[in-house]
C-alpha cells in the first residue's frame, strides 16, 4: 500500500523486462516497467508494474508492487 510512503517525490523510467513466463500465471506474454521511485516517506523505492499483452492485442495491467 503506497499511502504511509507519501506522496510520491521523484519517479523515473529504470528497464522494462519482457517475458514469456510469469511466476502464478500461464504462459504469455507479459512485461514488468520498473520505476526508480522516491517518496516523501521513502526516499529509495522501486515500483514494478507488471503487464499482460491479451488475445485483444492490448497491454493491460495485472499488478504493481512496492519494494
Amino acid at each position: 500500500e503506497r499511502e504511509p510512503l507519501g506522496p510520491v517525490v521523484q519517479r523515473s523510467g529504470a528497464r522494462t523486462k519482457f517475458t514469456h513466463q510469469f511466476r502464478g500465471a500461464p504462459d504469455g506474454d507479459y512485461a514488468l516497467v520498473l520505476f526508480h521511485t522516491s517518496f516523501e516517506r521513502k526516499p529509495e523505492g522501486q515500483e514494478t508494474v507488471t503487464l499482460e499483452h491479451e488475445r485483444d492485442g492490448k497491454w493491460r495491467v495485472i499488478g504493481y508492487t512496492i519494494q
